[in-house]
């Protein structure tokens, strides 16, 4: 992301995990893509999302701050895991 928080790059991982293609995703807002709660955690948070095709992900991210040799930030990178068949192996345990 951009320090405003559009989208600049994605990975073909990411677009697989978000089910959105790269062009789809360029410029949009990270506040358009993930819930709340994981918008702006530098810290690992889990979160589960709808994609475009209805289907249901749940993801951990994280983010990680890019900052200018000044020290004023620049952007951010986010990592994207996918935790859906982890989570679907604890709910048949439970």
């Amino acid at each position: 992301h951009d320090a405003h928080g559009r989208v600049l790059r994605a990975n073909p991982a990411a677009e697989r995990l978000l089910g959105l293609s790269h062009v789809a995703l360029l410029g949009r807002l990270r506040d358009e893509l993930l819930p709340a709660g994981a918008r702006d955690a530098e810290r690992e948070v889990e979160c589960e999302l709808e994609r475009a095709d209805g289907t249901r992900v749940v993801l951990a991210t994280r983010t990680s701050p890019i900052r200018a040799t000044q020290g004023e930030l620049t952007g951010t990178v986010r990592i994207l895991d996918d935790r859906s068949e982890l989570h679907d192996l604890a709910e048949r345990l439970h």
